[in-house]
């Protein structure tokens, strides 16, 4: 597959969009008066705590107040481990792609120690004031993390991260983690926290039983290409595993049973495994209030961005993405990308980072980037990201909250680090100045392809260029047609998205409606995805495919969907069929769809799409004014939308008849076209 990206430059905006085989495959989007905040760093101030949902709000000076969860200001590595590995792994399948390191290392309890606890407070405290970052209470023996808790608690879909995540990996162990599309986080062996970035810009969060929804993880990082795995504190963690498919079943009867039943990641396997350690331990945990008090100042990274009318969801466990490592300095793990395929050479990127890691401590991802490169290179994107830490802590120190202490990269800048590989075969610029700017880049991390960026000098706009512009104002429309004559139509929702999938045209060519219907079902999957992608769609996805009896061709139908979605870098997990033939897909969602960014509500149905049929308004005339009936007096006259007065005149003129009956007296009606089609004004 050959790709290319795209860069149209201008002083009000920047768009990127990424061909594959000369096919839009994403788009995005950053204006410079409305640029992204995944990833930046704030020194805030806790305006309220929340005993109740145990959360509290937290002023970064953004106008509105960011979201800080339990699990996201305290690091419970431990006690997520002890719960996880006092059970059998569910998921086994996910782990024995890329199988964990039984590498001991420091605070491995198989060494007879207990995970060390690093408190934030000794790593940098203010001379001027009690600031901390994060500090993290010490549980007492046997109790279930605090964090872990609130993540079994969360309203969004965030359970999938242990999907990566050697339950048996005490902290500090070296583990696999996922490759692109998978969560950071969960492979740290932390409880999702609630940061994602695009570059930090990568996501996870998806549930992994369909019974939980999505929920933030700490902030971290990056799009790995790993940028599905994001986070080690990145936002919801609760992703798709490549290849695990769970049922969607509303009653269980699609459930699998026997040994790979709990495998599948059934509805009611986790739920009850979980169920002793978040009930028997929840009066004895420590609650968010004798931990964070109002006026009381931390370190947070955006986790994710603002959306509607949300604030922005932050969290205390920092991550610091580079070139080819991940900077993680509130935890104590090691991860290595399970894109990279052999063994000697992820042995040989844990053995480096982890002789690094002791001079410096701190948690450590190997993204897929560093892959056959030196010892030299890690070495020195670590001690940059270890140098950046310091210059963090040493300007948050110094800093009064709320205050901004660290700005992500801009956009181009993020893909640039988390996407350019040599998979590109160029990058097209059509602005001088960007285009220098990104040769810099370029040259720094990856000085071999310098020669494949492109100044585009043509006359023609390069999005038209390209076809891009086109391709853009059908993402836009809710209604795509497919070439066979079928079509799909998009809902975005504040709860979820709905995809409906219908035959149109296509008639079919042979006498079976079976084969119609699948094949209408299996091109739809392959533009179902490149939509989900295009818009950035993230949440709950539900797709209605058209009902097929056989069982063999609802399994090709899903196969095609899972080898589709690989090719999406946001976490994300799909769910089986269910009776009513629908698939359910959570993928991370970070900030706003394209939809959202390019569109606001209408202004005249309130974004509602709909608006109050001219009948009803008619009818609503009428019991307006026989509420007035005994308080009118001489001649009435309506102003109404033209609509409104042609329907009066015509198809609804019994109203008026009506009206003079019971008022015995005139009823005039005047067209006003300045009125909405749902008001009117009565003058007497």
């Amino acid at each position: 597959m050959i790709k290319e990206m795209i860069v149209n430059a201008t002083p009000l905006e920047i768009k990127i969009a990424i061909l594959e085989d000369d096919q839009l495959a994403e788009l995005y989007i950053e204006r410079n008066k409305n640029r992204g905040i995944l990833g930046n760093i704030y020194k805030g101030k806790v305006t309220k705590v929340l005993p109740g949902m145990q959360s509290a709000f937290v002023d970064i000076g953004l106008e509105k107040d960011a979201f800080l969860y339990v699990s996201d200001f305290i690091e419970d590595a431990e006690e997520y481990d002890k719960v996880f590995s006092a059970e059998e792994d569910p998921v086994a399948d996910a782990i024995a792609e890329g199988e964990t390191s039984e590498r001991p290392v420091r605070g491995d309890p198989r060494r007879g120690e207990k995970p060390r606890w690093r408190d934030r407070r000794e790593r940098w405290e203010s001379t001027r004031e009690p600031t901390r970052v994060a500090t993290p209470p010490v549980p007492a023996d046997g109790e279930a993390a605090v964090g872990l808790e609130n993540w079994f608690l969360t309203s969004e879909t965030e359970r999938a991260a242990e999907k990566f995540l050697d339950p048996s990996a005490p902290m500090g162990i070296s583990t696999e983690i996922p490759a692109p599309g998978e969560l950071v986080s969960s492979a740290l062996g932390l409880p999702p926290a609630g940061v994602a970035g695009q570059a930090l810009t990568a996501g996870s969060e998806q549930p992994a039983d369909p019974t939980v929804l999505e929920r933030p993880v700490g902030p971290a990082a990056l799009n790995e290409p790993i940028q599905p795995a994001e986070n080690a504190p990145l936002d919801s963690a609760s992703l798709r595993d490549r290849g695990d498919v769970a049922p969607f079943s509303v009653d269980g009867g699609n459930r699998k049973t026997g040994p790979n039943a709990r495998r599948r990641g059934g509805p009611g396997a986790r739920r009850k495994r979980y169920t002793a350690a978040r009930h028997s331990k929840h009066n004895e945990r420590q609650s968010i209030d004798d931990m964070l008090r109002e006026g009381q100042e931390i370190l947070v990274q955006v986790a994710k961005e603002p959306i509607g009318k949300k604030g922005a969801r932050v969290t205390s466990h920092i991550a610091l993405p580079g070139r080819y490592l991940v900077y993680m300095p509130t935890v104590d793990h090691i991860g290595v990308s399970r894109k990279i395929a052999s063994d000697a050479e992820r042995s040989r990127l844990k053995d480096v980072v982890l002789k690094n890691r002791d001079r410096f401590g701190g948690g450590i991802i190997v993204r897929t980037a560093a892959e056959e490169h030196s010892e030299e290179d890690l070495t020195n994107d670590l001690n940059y990201l270890v140098k950046l830490w310091e210059d963090v802590r040493g300007r948050a120190e110094k800093a009064s909250g709320p205050a901004l202490i660290h700005s992500e990269l801009n956009l181009v800048q993020r893909l640039l680090r988390d996407q350019f590989s040599f998979e590109f075969a160029a990058v097209r610029v059509d602005e001088e100045t960007e285009y220098q700017r990104v040769v810099e880049f370029v040259d720094k991390i990856y000085p071999n392809l310098v020669h494949r960026v492109k100044l585009f000098t043509k006359d023609t706009h390069i999005f038209d260029e390209y076809g891009i512009t086109a391709e853009t104002e059908k993402l836009l429309q809710p209604k795509i047609w497919l070439k066979s004559g079928g079509y799909i139509v998009i809902n975005q929702t504040e709860a979820l998205v709905s995809i409906d999938i219908n035959t149109g045209k296509f008639v079919g060519r042979g006498n079976s409606l079976e084969e119609t219907i699948t094949r209408t079902n299996l091109e739809a999957v392959r533009e179902i995805v490149k939509q989900i992608r295009l818009r950035d769609l993230g949440g709950i996805i539900v797709i209605d495919f058209i009902d097929m009896d056989e069982r063999k061709n609802r399994k090709r139908v899903m196969e095609a969907l899972s080898q589709e979605i690989a090719k999406d870098k946001a976490p994300n997990k799909i769910l089986e069929f269910n009776e009513f033939g629908l698939v359910a897909i959570t993928r991370k969602r970070v900030k706003q769809s394209l939809e959202r960014t390019l569109c606001q509500p209408c202004p005249y149905c309130s974004g509602s799409g709909m608006v109050k049929s001219v009948a009803t308004t008619c009818y609503s005339i009428y019991h307006e004014l026989e509420k007035m009936k005994n308080y009118v007096d001489g001649e009435i006259m309506i102003r109404v939308h033209p609509d409104v007065a042609r329907a009066l005149r015509e198809t609804e003129s019994n109203v008026i008849a009506e009206l003079r009956h019971m008022l015995n007296r005139e009823v005039l009606i005047k067209s006003d076209p300045g009125l909405h089609i749902e008001h009117f004004n009565i003058v007497t």
